[in-house]
């Protein structure tokens, strides 16, 4: 796993930055974390970065996050910033065992998307709520007097599977274009693209704009996508599918197994306590 060793513990720094990232594995408090005001989704690709770990996320709030996490793992920080009612999925190398008196790191964490609806999630772990704006995605504070969704549909199209991921993202949560054709049709477009980023964003803002009774064969497409975030993104999306989720568990991906086993005991167990 690739790290970055701070020179100098965040506590000794006379003037902190908006944003410090540290990661080394060989103490117990081997990642540490210090943001004032930091975007979440800059903030969990500043993580992704030094330590290594693939982090996989759909729609997240746009909210300035401040908080300060230290963990001897990053499923121990990321839980300190997103809350404890925020489910993850990870995965964990195979055939390795940690030395004495450490623990080992994920390779892949999943953020499962439907967790993060609710409001306020992010940040709650260490954040203080007066530093969470309630700007919902989509917001554009640029002087370009074009739309939002307008400015959204052309970014689908960019050039970088970033831009294209972040707009498709976007329009998951655009109230602007709820009953805009135009959004479906680049959503639907967005499903083939070359980016399994890209196509990982669009079933789930495909799911969470119409539900998932009516995009149950776009589902069933992702669940056959190559890329496991994708289908991983998809079983995130399936609630009360019992058909998608029993073909989820005959993934080759373990982790996607294993949420499609989780899905399946909660709809279980939902069904019980409404039977009772």
């Amino acid at each position: 796993m690739g790290v970055l060793l701070g020179t100098l513990p965040i506590a000794q720094s006379a003037e902190l930055e908006p944003l410090v990232v540290n990661a080394n594995p060989l103490v117990n408090t081997g990642l540490q974390v210090e943001a004032k005001q930091v975007d979440l989704g800059k903030l969990l690709n500043e993580i992704a970065l030094k330590t290594g770990i693939k982090l996989h996320y759909s729609v997240l709030p746009k909210v300035p996050v401040t908080a300060t996490c230290v963990g001897a793992t990053a499923k121990q920080v990321l839980e300190c910033l997103l809350g404890g009612n925020v489910d993850m999925a990870f995965r964990y190398p195979e055939n390795k065992v940690a030395a004495p008196g450490q623990q080992l790191n994920p390779e892949e964490v999943w953020i499962l998307g439907s967790s993060l609806h609710g409001p306020d999630n992010a940040g709650n772990g260490c954040a203080s709520s007066s530093a969470i704006s309630k700007k919902l995605a989509g917001e554009n504070d640029s002087a370009d007097n074009t739309s939002p969704t307008l400015q959204l549909l052309r970014k689908a199209n960019a050039k970088t599977a970033n831009d294209r991921a972040d707009a498709i993202a976007n329009l998951a949560v655009n109230e602007d274009s709820e009953n805009d054709a135009s959004v479906r049709t680049v959503l639907e477009k967005a499903l083939s693209d070359k980016s399994a980023q890209v196509r990982a964003q669009a079933i789930n803002a495909l799911a969470f704009r119409e539900g998932e009774a009516a995009v149950s064969g776009q589902l069933q497409q992702a669940l056959q996508d190559s890329d496991a975030g994708v289908r991983m993104m998809a079983v995130d999306n399936i609630e009360s599918d019992r058909t998608l989720l029993q073909q989820a568990l005959q993934d080759k991906d373990a982790g996607v197994r294993d949420l499609a086993q989780l899905k399946l005991d909660a709809l279980s167990k939902t069904i019980k306590n409404y039977e009772n």
